[in-house]
């Protein structure tokens, strides 16, 4: 390759490289993806540069910057981008509107009716929406807007009937009777916690006393539930279920035998049911009782002992 060629390629780079460079610093890209509209207002009502652009409530650019149109012209120009693949009618508008309670401003493509879409450079139509204070401002829809109050009220009095005004009055005064009624308690509680006031710090005392005893005697407490889980556990672990059914067994087995001795059974039974037999051990019972004290009293005649040999009677 000749000398004055690469000259020539380098020249060419270098100059597209500085005319991209060029555009860079003023905002352009040449590579970019979006699409660089105009729009001009004759006030912009608070918009300024990053303000999104929307379509159908969805970000598709944003504002880059805003000048006047010349030193005499105070017209104000809108430059903004949008995304290229996204198309619209070259009669489309661009117009101002207020987004949420902060009232930050955005700005709302309107879709024209053109067959042609925009291109890159192009200018929209322009408007401003003002909101509810640009019809207040407006004297027509002002006009409007109290001429549809003013019949709402005057439907408002019709629905409120004599009938009504005088519940509503009624109403009106339970609560203000309801109110006194409750200033009245609100009073009397103040004098009650006035006049118990010392009682109160008796009370609020004595609950202290006792938390700092709870406090003093929490060891004493913690062994005494030990304690009680202790004889909890004993409890449980002794089988009374057994110890109940044998004392059972032991119930039915003495009411069997009292029923045998009450009807007559065995001799436990003869005897508690023969009169008889029970009068004849008594007087058995009363004759021994006489032997043995005749015996006491005269052993003689019962025992005779001879000392020296005699012979005894």
């Amino acid at each position: 390759m000749k000398k004055e060629v690469k000259i020539a390629l380098v020249t060419i780079a270098t100059l597209a490289v500085f005319y991209w460079g060029t555009n860079f610093l003023k905002g352009k890209d040449l590579f970019s993806s979006e699409k660089e509209l105009y729009a001009v207002y004759d006030e912009v009502d608070g918009l300024v540069a990053s303000s999104p652009v929307e379509f159908n409530g969805m970000q598709i650019g944003q504002v880059k910057k805003l000048n006047f149109v010349s030193p005499d012209d105070h017209r104000i120009i809108v430059f903004f981008t949008i995304k290229r693949d996204v198309e619209f009618p070259r009669n489309s508008t661009a117009c101002i509107t207020t987004k949420g309670v902060l009232g930050n401003k955005a700005v709302l493509i309107i879709p024209g009716t053109e067959m042609e879409n925009l291109k890159s450079g192009d200018t929209l139509l322009a408007r401003v929406d003002k909101g509810l204070m640009g019809d207040l401002a407006d004297p027509a829809r002002t006009g409007k807007l109290l001429s549809s109050v003013d019949s709402l009220l005057q439907m408002m009095t019709k629905m409120l009937n004599q009938n009504s005004q005088e519940r509503m009055a009624e109403s009106a005064r339970n609560i203000y009777e309801t109110i006194g009624h409750l200033k009245n308690i609100s009073a009397n509680t103040d004098q009650l916690i006035a006049s118990q006031k010392q009682s109160i710090g008796g009370i609020l005392k004595n609950v202290a006393s006792i938390t700092h005893n709870l406090e003093k005697n929490n060891d004493k407490i913690t062994a005494i539930i030990g304690n009680f889980e202790n004889i909890s556990d004993s409890i449980a672990k002794a089988n009374v279920g057994k110890t109940i059914g044998d004392l059972n067994t032991t119930l039915s087995k003495t009411a069997s035998l009292l029923e045998k001795i009450d009807n007559g059974e065995g001799t436990l039974g003869q005897l508690a049911n023969d009169k008889k037999l029970y009068d004849e051990l008594a007087k058995s019972s009363e004759n021994l009782n006489l032997l043995l004290k005749d015996l006491k009293e005269n052993p003689k005649r019962y025992v005779s002992v001879s000392v020296f040999g005699g012979k005894s009677k």
